[in-house]
């Protein structure tokens, strides 16, 4: 049979109809449909932070999925959390403390929509969540000219998004696998 065919479907709904114990059958099934989807996101995930540095300073730290990009900047001791600021617009971001001038005052790669990004502050860290305009697309960095990836670190990157694009494909628009998911 066919794994997409209607026979293998059909085939998959008498198992569960003839077989006693029918709910532990599906069970397994579908605990092992999110155990395997839980294994697939952990490994499309992003691996490991891309860092910027400059003069051997780490200025920011960076990681994309195929909807976002993330930066995070660590934070300087003794500053009181209300002082921290970030501006999020289409093409450019900045970051700094209040009353100084921007820590960070630079044009992104790629447009971001503004509406559904944001920044938080966590573990000692401004975070920033950039969303994607364009999902899917690979960013080589957040800020033009400055930490670019090399072409390996660039073509990894690029190999992972679409993997992890081929596997949000499936998952959702694949009739015979989401028949699974019950």
């Amino acid at each position: 049979m066919i794994l997409g065919s209607p026979t293998y479907q059909s085939s998959i709904i008498k198992n569960f109809i003839l077989f006693p114990g029918n709910a532990q059958i599906s069970s397994h099934l579908f605990t092992g449909t999110l155990i395997s989807e839980k294994i697939m996101a952990e490994k499309l995930a992003p691996d490991k932070r891309h860092a910027f540095v400059h003069n051997g300073q780490k200025v920011f730290e960076w990681d994309q999925t195929l909807d976002e990009v993330n930066m995070y900047i660590a934070l300087p001791p003794n500053v009181p959390t209300k002082l921290f600021y970030s501006k999020i617009q289409s093409k450019h971001v900045e970051v700094g403390i209040k009353g100084n001038p921007p820590y960070l005052n630079h044009d992104l790669q790629h447009p971001v929509k503004t509406d559904s990004s944001f920044w938080t502050l966590e573990d000692d860290s401004l975070h920033i969540t950039l969303q994607k305009r364009d999902k899917g697309q690979t960013w080589s960095s957040p800020i033009v000219g400055q930490g670019q990836l090399d072409p390996y670190a660039a073509d990894q990157e690029q190999k992972r998004l679409m993997l992890q694009r081929f596997q949000e494909e499936v998952i959702y628009f694949n009739p015979v696998l989401s028949f699974f998911k019950l």
